[in-house]
């Protein structure tokens, strides 16, 4: 939905903020790229890996934390999220440095996201915005590994209507599964995603749901894990197939055709 691999107006961009945050916490620029870099990942996958990497490196968690705990507090709803003190007073190395982590990179982009003299950060892909604004966009919701509170901003900076149903990395961190169960392309997701909606009074099967995204191991994942339609947002025409029940789009206005 987002630009986000386009520089925020002090430079950074999703990937560059996750190289950012492990340097702060980890006091090293080494760490992301020895265990791969980022490609799309979702917090608790790269605490996940970093840990396995070198289990020291949570000491270092903890001392930042410690040091840190104030200005970290605001950056994620109250009730989402985990606990920090409670995690790490109980040693759970993993679950404190995912939660850590996502918090320190969202302090890069509490201040940039909405809009700049240069312009609104971050931008809406092409055409995402009056999409939305469309009575083809009503109703829709968003499944992410970004953040509640950034996702909020950057919709009302965009001035596009609110999701009717939301999950967010925010809601998955404190689901009690292992990292692999409760991030894409796991269908658990795509589960919670529904039950919300049914506490909403939103009913729906997995054929009136059309996942969209533009990762094929991610997105496509889900989409096929949870036995929904897919469409894959592919702009630079990367090679790639979208799965038996997914068709592929160059430009959000081939939206409206793929839903017929």
């Amino acid at each position: 939905m987002a630009r986000t691999d386009l520089r925020s107006p002090n430079g950074f961009t999703v990937s560059s903020a996750y190289a950012w945050a492990f340097e702060r916490i980890f006091n090293s620029a080494t760490i992301l790229p020895a265990i791969g870099g980022f490609t799309n990942e979702a917090p608790g996958e790269l605490a996940l890996a970093a840990f396995r990497y070198d289990r020291s490196l949570y000491q270092a968690a903890e001392r930042y934390y410690l040091a840190h705990k104030a200005e970290l507090a605001a950056l994620v709803p109250k009730t989402k999220g985990f606990d920090l003190e409670h995690a790490r007073t109980i040693g759970n190395e993993v679950d404190f440095m995912t939660e850590l982590l996502a918090r320190v990179k969202l302090q890069v982009f509490s201040t940039e996201v909405g809009a700049h003299p240069t312009g609104v950060w971050p931008q809406p892909v092409e055409g995402m915005a009056d999409f939305l604004r469309s009575r083809y966009g009503q109703g829709y919701g968003i499944i992410t590994s970004g953040h509640d509170l950034f996702v909020l901003s950057t919709l009302a900076a965009w001035q596009a209507p609110l999701p009717a149903v939301m999950i967010t990395d925010d809601d998955m961190r404190a689901v009690p599964l292992p990292v692999a169960e409760k991030t894409k392309p796991s269908k658990v997701v795509m589960e919670t995603w529904i039950s919300r909606a049914e506490r909403k009074g939103i009913r729906l099967t997995l054929d009136d749901i059309v996942f969209g995204g533009d990762d094929l191991r991610t997105d496509e994942g889900l989409a096929r894990s949870s036995g929904t339609w897919f469409v894959w947002y592919n702009p630079d025409g990367l090679p790639g197939d979208p799965g038996e029940r997914g068709v592929e789009i160059r430009h959000i206005d081939e939206l409206t055709e793929a839903f017929r």
